[in-house]
């Protein structure tokens, strides 16, 4: 009971502040062009300065592993393989295929990780959410270019996702937060006290921001193939990952990372870029919206068994 509990405690905020924003989109409080102007805003300053935050000030002597990176660099490239090499076998419509291969790895980390990290482990949990995001966010963007372009027709440019990816701001803020980290330097006290109150807005304006984005849009046209990604997204693959945790004999932050990574809901972002690469929109959205819902609940249950056996 007492694990449940604890687990409820890590959900509810998250889950408070995605219905406060759906709640404050329904009202007409929040607009829709509000929402896609602060997912732009979130996306190019709060969560950068977030980022890099959070690694300037990063403790290197709290004995997180450096091979935490690697090791979910690696599983999310076998999750990305396996998902291209399985769905031409599962599903007929190039336009849906691609949105389903995306699905499966391109999670709102940043957004739903980080927070949920935090609330379980403090500053520690936090860390280690810092340690893997750039990764993530590099890989993401390859493989999701990979996904949606294998029948898009639309050739793919090296030298643009390479370009997309040095410009990104997440991964300018976490290069420049390495730097300031390995020189060692010191912000001033009114800067340092700025930026610490900028980046706490981050995380709870992003779970707002997201329960507003949500659109019910192609659900009805889509049950099938929402109905299998539900199942594998948010119940085979972090039980796979759990199980795969337990056998590297992982710490309770390095378990934690494992299956927030793999657990959080399907990327917002994912919507733009399916319609923008020719891939079905409707089916991106539902998945998007099934996703945020469900992680919830599969969060939920893989929390509470993972500390009633005493793993997080």
């Amino acid at each position: 009971m007492d694990s449940l509990l604890t687990s409820i405690q890590v959900i509810g905020p998250v889950l408070l502040q995605l219905s406060l924003g759906w709640l404050l989109r329904t009202l007409r409080w929040i607009k829709d062009d509000t929402t896609s102007n602060l997912n732009d805003l979130i996306f190019r300053f709060f969560l950068p300065v977030l980022l890099f935050n959070n690694i300037r000030e990063m403790d290197l002597t709290m004995g997180l592993s450096g091979m935490l990176p690697l090791t979910m660099g690696i599983a999310l490239t076998a999750v990305f393989l396996v998902s291209y090499l399985l769905f031409p076998l599962i599903e007929k419509d190039p336009r849906k295929e691609g949105v389903m291969v995306q699905a499966m790895f391109r999670t709102s980390f940043s957004i739903v990780g980080i927070p949920l990290l935090s609330h379980m482990y403090g500053e520690k949990g936090t860390a280690a959410a810092t340690m893997v995001l750039p990764v993530l966010i590099v890989l993401n963007n390859v493989y999701a270019v990979l996904s949606l372009s294998r029948h898009s027709g639309k050739r793919i440019s090296i030298r643009r996702m390479l370009l997309h990816m040095i410009t990104n701001p997440l991964i300018v803020s976490s290069a420049v937060g390495l730097l300031f980290l390995w020189l060692k330097i010191q912000l001033p006290q009114p800067i340092h006290v700025g930026l610490k109150q900028v980046g706490g807005i981050t995380s709870p304006l992003a779970l707002i921001v997201l329960g507003a984005s949500l659109r019910w849009q192609g659900i009805r046209d889509n049950q099938k193939q929402l109905i299998q990604t539900l199942v594998i997204r948010q119940a085979i693959i972090p039980a796979i990952m759990f199980i795969a945790a337990c056998l590297l004999h992982y710490t309770k932050e390095s378990m934690a990372v494992m299956l927030v990574t793999f657990g959080c809901p399907v990327a917002i972002g994912a919507y733009p870029m399916a319609v923008a690469m020719g891939g079905d929109g409707q089916l991106a959205a539902g998945q998007v919206v099934l996703t945020t819902i469900g992680s919830m609940f599969s969060f939920l249950f893989l929390f509470w068994i993972g500390m009633a056996l005493g793993l997080l």
